[in-house]
């Protein structure tokens, strides 16, 4: 794996070590297969908004969970505080797994949630930041200008 896309690596829980399972599309070869997220298919997940609001979740499929955070699908939390960055994962084998740290992650004091970001992300960088043609805040941006 490069070193050189760092946001694009988990700690995979089962193995503890550092893999890039979260970006291998289906259409992704490995070893002369064609393949889907291999191993790791369950992650527990951090969102953030620029005032640094968490909010905690649990995904198998994160680019799609993440794009419905970005682009407000649902009315929800996110939504409402504008937590539209990706800035902590983990990957699992097993969904009771992510669903176990989702859920010792939620009963965890603030600070405790923030030294966990700022260990693997310290500046905060959106790490969903390259997974799509244009981020929904750049189009509004867009469409404004046009508008004006």
């Amino acid at each position: 794996m490069r070193s050189c896309h760092l946001e694009r690596r988990a700690v995979c829980a089962r193995s503890r070590k550092i893999c890039g399972c979260l970006f291998l599309h289906p259409w992704t070869k490995i070893r002369g297969k064609m393949s889907a997220i291999p191993e790791c298919s369950y992650f527990a997940y951090i969102m953030a908004s620029r005032s640094h609001t968490l909010y905690i979740g649990v995904t198998g499929n994160p680019q799609r969970r993440v794009f419905e955070h970005k682009w407000k699908t649902h009315e929800s939390f996110t939504e409402r505080y504008n937590c539209d960055r990706l800035v902590w994962f983990e990957a699992y084998q097993y969904v009771s797994k992510a669903i176990l740290r989702e859920k010792q992650l939620k009963g965890w004091r603030r600070e405790k949630k923030i030294a966990l970001i700022e260990k693997m992300n310290p500046v905060w960088i959106d790490l969903s930041k390259d997974w799509y043609d244009v981020e929904p805040a750049d189009l509004k941006r867009a469409t404004d200008r046009m508008n004006t």
